[in-house]
């Protein structure tokens, strides 16, 4: 994928941190410069796996992470839409909602929605943590297939 500046599409991962809630100040603010559309992504914890003997503990099981799912999905929404409120008549903008590792479902979204941006927050986690599994921020610096512009 190749880039364009100024950005015509600018995904902004959004956890409700104050990091977060800080890149997305800078994403909207190069949305009103360039007017580029914005796609505001939550990624809520992975679904866990579970394996059950019987076919219909499974199906039950499958039923109620169906629900639980909706009911996540519904409250992300809620609180996505409360957090671009402020600009939701000058900037045009979709929200999106993912389930699982949160690097990989922000390169996914990127290249899914044709993002030639990212705009995250960085949270700086130090010592042993982050040189073992690495910061969200330096996992999709890595793999994105397009310009991320991390913000501290």
């Amino acid at each position: 994928m190749t880039s364009a500046f100024p950005p015509k599409r600018i995904l902004v991962p959004l956890d409700f941190s104050d990091c977060s809630r800080k890149a997305l100040n800078y994403a909207v603010r190069m949305s009103l410069e360039s007017s580029a559309h914005l796609v505001v992504l939550h990624v809520g914890p992975p679904i866990p796996t579970f394996a059950y003997p019987l076919p219909e503990a499974t199906a039950l099981q499958t039923a109620a992470w169906t629900e639980t799912l909706r009911e996540r999905h519904e409250a992300a929404e809620v609180a996505l839409l409360d957090e671009v409120r402020p600009w939701q008549d000058s900037v045009e903008f979709e929200l999106h909602f993912e389930e699982g590792e949160a690097a990989e479902a922000v390169v996914r979204s990127a290249d899914e929605k044709n993002c030639d941006l990212i705009v995250m927050g960085s949270h700086g986690r130090t010592g042993l943590r982050r040189a073992i599994i690495g910061s969200v921020a330096e996992r999709t610096v890595r793999h994105a297939h397009c310009p991320v512009l991390v913000v501290r």
